[in-house]
């Protein structure tokens, strides 16, 4: 409850304050008199009705705060986040998830509660990102994932292929170059296999013969070059 917006807080006093004891009350009095029967005005259908918008808004509320969620580094907001997602009903309120560039484990913890996600972005890494062990924790399937925006680097490229491994329908997938921790310049980009991948946009990498090797037939478009500018192919389609 202390999460709603003020527009909500204002909206459910608008509905409340009809039923307030301070507005049904004598007015005229000098004191404060209760009336013997607070809600004499005030029929049952309408007391139904004002917690039943209460209760819409309150899950309203929920569903707007957890449907676009960003992985905290701070140890208290990852754990106020952690023990809140671990309730199922929560867990799978969540569309999209902008993963922290400082803390894989947190990435690791927070992607493992969240099988309905949706889209998932990995930001550019820097040099202080704790290391991801693919010993630490195992992911479930993805099945609704479809949107991966990915920054290839180091320290991201194993812990991002598990992710794409139980994502069987990712439909489009961006990859670039870290501006930080980029790959040698002969390294060869490649990619797990994706059978539903219909986008996919590869910036900032030298070498690109592992993506063009790949069957390419179902994509609509492809993007690959050191700058969106550069090589943009409409394949099949828009």
């Amino acid at each position: 409850m202390g999460y709603f917006p003020p527009e909500i807080w204002l909206y459910i006093h608008r509905l409340a304050s009809p039923l307030s004891l301070l507005m049904v009350a004598r007015s005229e009095e000098l004191y404060y008199v209760p009336p013997r029967n607070p809600f004499h005005a005030v029929s049952l259908k309408d007391i139904r009705s004002f917690l039943l918008v209460s209760r819409l808004w309150c899950n309203l509320a929920k569903e707007l705060l957890y449907e676009n969620i960003a992985v905290p580094s701070d140890p208290r907001r990852f754990d106020a986040l952690h023990d809140a997602l671990e309730n199922p009903g929560t867990a799978r309120l969540v569309r999209s998830i902008l993963l922290t560039q400082y803390r894989t484990d947190h990435n690791t913890a927070i992607l493992a509660l969240c099988p309905r996600v949706e889209v998932v972005c990995q930001p550019d890494a820097t040099t202080s990102l704790i290391g991801w062990n693919s010993s630490d924790m195992s992911f479930p399937t993805f099945e609704f994932l479809k949107h991966v925006y990915w920054t290839e680097s180091f320290l991201t490229s194993d812990f991002m292929r598990a992710v794409l491994a139980v994502a069987p329908n990712v439909e489009h997938l961006f990859v670039q170059c870290s501006a930080h921790l980029s790959f040698p310049k002969d390294e060869e980009l490649t990619l797990p296999a994706l059978p539903r991948l219909r986008r996919l946009e590869c910036l900032g990498f030298d070498n690109h013969a592992g993506v063009l090797k790949r069957d390419l037939t179902r994509l609509v478009r492809l993007n690959c070059g050191p700058t969106p500018a550069w090589a943009s192919y409409a394949i099949g389609g828009p």
